[in-house]
C-alpha cells in the first residue's frame, strides 16, 4: 500500500513536468532584424567595468556612425568614466554627467560600416551592488549608414531584452 502511494506522487510528480516542462525554461527573446545592444556588464562592485554598445544584423553596407544623445543610468550603482571606440569606430566626443546620470557620445567609422560587432565600450566604475544594465535608458539614439544616410527600423535592446524599437520617416 505504501509504494502504491509513493509510486503515485512520483508518476504524478513525472506528469506535471512532463505537462509544465515548457514553464521551467525561460528563453531570452531572439531579435530579429537590425537592433542597437548595450550590454552585458560584467564585473564586481568597485571594479572598473565596460558596457560594450554594438550593432547587431544590419544590412551591407552597414553602420558607420552611432550617436547615442540621451543615455541615463543611475549613478548611484554606476560611475562612468570614459567611452572608447572599438573595430575602427573613433569616438569623436563624449560627456559624462555622473551627478545626473546623463551620457551622450558620436562614433564613427572612417573606412565604411559594421553589419555586426561592438562599436564602443562604455568604461567605469561599479559604485555599488545592483545591476546598472537596467538603469541604462537610452531616449535618443541615431545611427548612419556608409553612404551617410540615416537608419530606422532597428530595435534598441539592454542586456539580451528589447527594450523599444525606433522608427523614424
Amino acid at each position: 500500500m505504501r509504494w502504491a502511494r509513493v509510486g503515485a506522487a512520483v508518476g504524478l510528480a513525472a506528469g506535471s513536468l512532463i505537462l509544465l516542462g515548457g514553464c521551467f525554461f525561460v528563453r531570452a527573446p531572439v531579435l530579429e532584424g537590425p537592433a542597437l545592444g548595450l550590454g552585458p556588464l560584467v564585473g564586481g562592485v568597485g571594479q572598473e567595468v565596460e558596457i560594450p554598445v554594438e550593432v547587431l544584423g544590419f544590412p551591407e553596407p552597414g553602420v558607420a556612425g552611432v550617436a547615442v544623445l540621451a543615455l541615463g543610468y543611475d549613478p548611484n550603482v554606476l560611475e562612468l568614466r570614459d567611452v572608447v571606440g572599438k573595430n575602427g569606430f573613433v569616438v569623436l566626443c563624449f560627456c559624462v554627467d555622473n551627478v545626473r546620470g546623463q551620457a551622450k557620445f558620436i562614433a564613427l567609422h572612417p573606412g565604411g560600416g559594421r553589419t555586426a560587432g561592438a562599436v564602443a565600450g562604455l568604461r567605469g566604475v561599479r559604485l555599488r551592488a545592483g545591476d546598472p544594465r537596467w538603469t541604462l535608458s537610452p531616449r535618443d539614439a541615431q545611427l548612419i549608414d556608409a553612404a551617410h544616410q540615416g537608419l530606422s527600423g532597428y530595435a534598441i535592446r539592454l542586456g539580451g531584452a528589447p527594450l523599444y524599437s525606433a522608427r523614424r520617416p
